[in-house]
């Protein structure tokens, strides 16, 4: 037998003859076997890890991200405003339980707001939807305590749900549930819009039902007026966003957003599709010449039951007041009274969110 390579025989008739042949391995075959396995075994561990990371994530503490929101002209009070915004709750017995919910609310609490504004989406794709149900998911809001109150709109999951029930037992919360409607406080006036896919969002109808508001109480307009929507889209469909709009359904883009949004961007985009996720608002700070929109990306989970690199969030806003007069800039340059190169009274920079 040959020192070198394997010798086996070519058939038994070669066996019988005594015939054998060198079959020599094939390299370049066999380097691409082994990498396919370990691609394969990567990809696993890879998948194991993100997924192991993104559920612990999704049940982690929320964060709190901050926004500064300067005065802008007419969009101003005397007093500093806090509102907490929340949105996407998706109660869920796996990810986002009631007891989570309760300490979503200790957390908030914590933070002695001013309002909290919930931007819908309260039920999670695996919690019952009977009345016991919903009203067992809710119930740890009524232990919210902002100094003024609360306001809520509904979300797309919502009206899948039953937007009655949700509606109710948010009511039963000590909720202020706005579905095209106004209510209007000593500081500010909160204008709820209803979700899209319903289409029953009908801005002019939350608009009028504020005028009609103030008209019934002491018929002075409210200098902040701040609307909630669940979808961020609606910042395109609103005739103003007055002094912030604060949206949800985005979740952030929920999974590596920074790899997944624009890849789904994409092929939505060349598949003629609308709608999120081809939208251009995920989450964070958006600005467009005088109007703003905030986008929470919310606490709990849709499809997927994990979260990864983009934690739960609870929104704190803070609203400064309005700028004290300074009344030098009138009386003491000519052509004063508002002229913006004179000194305009009362007007500020609009700047970028603090993270």
């Amino acid at each position: 037998m040959a020192a070198s390579g394997w010798l086996v025989p070519r058939s038994c008739a070669a066996l019988n003859a005594g015939k054998v042949v060198k079959v020599r391995h094939n390299a370049p075959m066999s380097r691409f076997r082994t990498l396919a396995v370990a691609f394969v075994v990567a990809a696993l561990l890879s998948g194991g890890l993100a997924f192991s990371v993104g559920r612990r994530e999704v049940r982690s503490s929320p964060v709190i991200t901050r926004y500064d929101l300067p005065p802008r002209p007419g969009h101003c009070s005397a007093r500093p405003l806090q509102l907490a915004v929340v949105g996407d709750l998706h109660v869920s017995a796996d990810t986002v339980p009631p007891a989570a919910v309760a300490r979503l609310v200790a957390a908030i609490n914590a933070l002695h707001p001013d309002y909290v504004l919930l931007v819908g989406d309260y039920l999670g794709d695996d919690w019952p939807r009977t009345r016991q149900g919903i009203a067992a998911a809710l119930a740890p809001l009524a232990g919210l305590r902002p100094r003024v109150g609360t306001a809520a709109v509904l979300g797309n999951n919502d009206w899948i749900d039953g937007p009655g029930l949700v509606a109710r037992q948010l009511t039963a919360a000590n909720i202020h549930v706005l579905r095209n409607d106004a209510w209007v406080t000593p500081d500010a006036a909160f204008m709820g819009i209803e979700e899209l896919i319903s289409n029953t969002a009908n801005p002019v109808l939350a608009q009028e039902r504020y005028v009609a508001a103030v008209e019934r109480g002491d018929r002075r307009p409210r200098a902040l007026r701040f609307w909630l929507a669940h979808q961020p889209v609606l910042f395109d469909r609103v005739p103003t966003t007055g002094t912030l709009l604060v949206a949800g359904h985005t979740h952030g883009g929920q999974i590596l957003p920074a790899i997944t949004l624009p890849v789904g961007r994409s092929l939505l985009r060349m598949l003629g599709i609308t709608g999120w996720p081809a939208e251009n608002y995920d989450r964070g700070f958006y600005q467009r010449g005088a109007e703003r929109m905030l986008v929470t990306s919310g606490i709990g989970t849709s499809g997927p039951p994990l979260r990864l690199g983009v934690p739960p969030e609870i929104a704190l806003v803070s609203v400064r007041p309005c700028p004290p007069l300074d009344v030098r800039s009138d009386f003491q340059r000519p052509g004063g009274g508002g002229d913006p190169a004179a000194g305009t009274i009362g007007t500020a920079v609009i700047g970028a969110p603090a993270r």
